[in-house]
């Protein structure tokens, strides 16, 4: 397969999977009038919007009269005031009111991560995601996802008992999906599915490139790209849906955690790693190894702390990843500016890499909401736009030419 058809597969991939939930009415004062949507098209609806919001409050009456709205996908951190959660930590529940169609049917509500655990209530139906309580002492964070199906007419109130004391966000960082139970399952095994398959497919490209390097052994930029892939490989488990639990279901939430912060240091490393030996004397190799040994320790430390004190810290890493793209971006410019070999696509497949690294970012700053695919398929993107670079020997004469 060439890498024109690689590329074209990728878009066309990325193209299907950015249109799983179709655009559905904003809810307005913890209300949502659903009588008149096409459930039976297939489409799932992203409930978000204003919901009402009861602040340190578990067990709330159905009509008990709300004090607040608050948005969904939002973080408490984003509304402290009318969150009542001072630094993202507290509890409280959400409530919505959905009115449905008057024939009986079979619906599905489906939520995502929440932080850090909560209770999902509909109608006679409820289940939890670790356990939600007042205190520190009394909860048990998690990252997995929840759904289940109920039978509804009319109307129906959905309730989200949630609490955070574990994390540095708090609330609702996923719209729950609801439609009807076919429509519903069927979003969450092509998020599965699509998770699967990636994950797949970039592990045979690691282990593509370890077999590279074992019979070409001087091309160490092989065995770099390699364990890039299988780290990527890893880690697509740990973050989006969490897919990590339909495999373990009891592992530890801190290990969730810790699995997402230090494998994208990893990688960062990997990376640099990678280039130095894709285009030697690109970057000075002491600042490679300063930044490894910063790596082996930030490894050491998150293992050592608790997540509620590392992810405080994850804005400086944000700012810090950012600084340090534009600058190796910079340098991947010039060398295009010098005509090296390969160097056009390389700088394609980095673009692809650094606005889905941006994107993330801001994600996570604003609270918008998770499209955790978008973020894994422009990466995908990019280790397609550099597939058939390693299959070039270096040739070391024309790389001190440049360097």
């Amino acid at each position: 397969m060439t890498r024109q058809t690689l590329i074209y597969l990728s878009i066309a991939f990325l193209a299907t999977a950015c249109r799983m939930v179709a655009p559905s009415p904003q809810v307005h004062s913890g209300e949502l009038d659903l009588r008149t949507f096409p459930f039976e098209s297939g489409s799932a609806v992203a409930l978000q919007g204003d919901w009402k919001y009861f602040p340190e409050e578990f067990d709330v009456p159905s009509d008990a009269t709300a004090p607040t709205y608050l948005p969904v996908p939002a973080l408490w951190n984003q509304l402290p005031l009318r969150s009542g959660a001072v630094d993202g930590k507290g509890f409280g529940t959400y409530v919505l009111d959905i009115k449905l169609p008057e024939e009986t049917q079979i619906y599905s509500v489906y939520l995502p991560e929440v932080r850090t655990a909560f209770r999902l209530i509909a109608g006679n139906r409820s289940l939890v995601s670790g356990v939600p309580g007042h205190t520190k002492e009394t909860t048990t964070p998690s990252a997995q996802g929840q759904s289940f199906t109920i039978s509804a007419k009319d109307k129906l109130q959905i309730r989200i008992e949630v609490s955070n004391f574990h994390h540095k966000e708090g609330g609702l960082p996923n719209a729950p999906v609801f439609g009807l139970a076919e429509s519903v399952q069927n979003y969450i095994l092509a998020q599965s599915t699509m998770d699967l398959a990636l994950t797949g497919a970039i592990f045979m490209f690691g282990l593509y490139h370890f077999i590279l390097f074992f019979y070409r052994n001087k091309q160490r930029e092989a065995f770099y790209f390699g364990f890039f892939c299988l780290v990527f490989a890893v880690r697509i488990p740990f973050i989006g849906s969490k897919t990590i639990y339909a495999m373990f279901p009891n592992i530890p939430w801190d290990l969730v955690i810790y699995a997402e912060y230090a494998s994208v240091f990893v990688l960062g490393i990997l990376f640099l790693w990678f280039v130095d030996g894709l285009f030697p004397r690109f970057i000075d190799t002491k600042i490679i190894l300063y930044f490894s040994a910063y790596v082996q320790f930030m490894l050491v430390y998150g293992l050592i702390i608790k997540p509620e004190v590392y992810t405080q810290f994850e804005v400086v890493f944000q700012v810090l990843g950012i600084v340090y793209a534009v600058f190796l971006g910079i340098r991947l410019y010039q060398m295009v500016t010098k005509g090296l070999p390969d160097a056009g696509i390389f700088f394609l497949g980095y673009l692809i890499l650094f606005v889905g690294f941006v994107y993330d970012v801001f994600l996570a700053y604003s609270g918008g909401g998770e499209i955790p695919h978008y973020r894994k398929l422009l990466c995908f993107c990019f280790l397609v736009c550099n597939l058939q670079l390693l299959h070039f020997v270096r040739q070391e004469p024309f790389v001190k030419k440049y360097f």
